[in-house]
């Protein structure tokens, strides 16, 4: 749910990530953070997760923890003030209304505070789902305010696709190199954001139904059939999704970082063995040394179009349209 640069971020305590369907009711976790479910020892799920999520979301916008305590049996208390659950078929049916005092601040949101109190939410089966809490209006917002401020690379990133789409085999996988070498993980922090615009379910790729609704919410005058022929350009290997690397080449942002060293370098990373000019031998193995599958047509179509079958570095600039 969190957007943006992801360079800084580290995963630990992989010791406690476990899920065993034997043993759903083992209390883990830091107690602060665990559900009223973990903390009666009753089996758990994902819902417990949205729990931990919603303390995080409170601290985040307060300073303060919602239940604040030295140890289980006063967290026990806190989120169970009324004594003794009534469980029925193993499901938690008791109704607990929490206040949360520290969220009547003027500086947390209606949209945030909504958000909050429909995770912190003492059954499970009536807590926010994942999927639902995606759909809330305080994400949206962000979304929508993350793709006003972005507005302007959004239109250059997406007539840069269409751009791309159109490009020859050659010129495409020219692209994928140097958007590899052109910049580096920070410089490319602008391209991850919009990555994010159109992978709207950060699932670190972006498919064609987001695909067709973020063009379709940024550039409505496009037809459906221009979006059809640039997803199907983009989508080279038919694999149905459009990975991280595939957009940077295709969003071309990284144009600006390039200098002679590394057009230099690109023309060398196709001529295989220090060989003067790039011909289809050179180039075909170069693509499948990365395991990449070769459309014979494609390639020799392209190549018959150059003269003597050779291309050197003036024409290869002239090429990939770099002047």
């Amino acid at each position: 749910m969190i957007k943006g640069d992801y360079s800084s971020i580290k995963l630990i305590d992989f010791g406690m990530a476990a899920f065993d369907e034997n043993d759903q009711a083992k209390v883990r976790g830091t107690p602060n953070f665990m559900s009223p479910e973990m903390i009666i020892g009753k089996k758990y799920g994902i819902e417990s997760d949205m729990w931990s999520l919603g303390v995080i979301l409170h601290y985040c916008a307060t300073s303060k923890l919602p239940f604040n305590a030295g140890n289980l049996e006063e967290l026990s208390d806190k989120l169970n003030p009324d004594g003794e659950n009534t469980i029925i078929d193993d499901k938690i049916e008791k109704v607990v209304n929490y206040d949360f005092p520290a969220l009547s601040s003027k500086t947390v949101s209606k949209s945030l505070r909504d958000l909050i109190k429909k995770i912190l939410v003492y059954n499970p089966k009536n807590r926010i789902s994942i999927n639902d809490a995606f759909q809330h209006e305080f994400i949206k917002q962000l979304d929508d305010e993350k793709g006003e401020s972005n507005k302007e690379n959004i239109d250059k990133v997406i007539n840069n696709i269409i751009k791309f789409s159109k490009m020859n085999i050659f010129q495409k996988y020219v692209y994928f190199y140097l958007a590899k070498i052109c910049k580096t993980e920070k410089e490319n922090k602008t391209e991850k954001i919009l990555f994010d615009v159109f992978d709207n379910k950060l699932s670190g790729s972006i498919n064609k139904s987001d695909f067709f609704d973020t063009m379709s919410k940024y550039k409505p005058e496009h037809k459906n059939s221009l979006l059809v022929e640039v997803w199907d350009n983009l989508d080279y290997n038919k694999s149905g999704i459009i990975q991280y690397s595939d957009f940077l080449a295709a969003s071309l942002l990284f144009l600006e970082y390039l200098n002679e060293e590394k057009m230099k370098s690109a023309f060398n990373y196709y001529t295989r063995d220090e060989k003067k000019n790039i011909n289809i031998e050179t180039f075909v193995e170069t693509l499948l040394s990365l395991n990449i599958k070769v459309n014979d047509d494609e390639v020799t179509k392209f190549f018959k179009g150059v003269m003597d079958g050779q291309i050197t570095y003036e024409d290869f600039k002239n090429i990939i349209n770099i002047r």
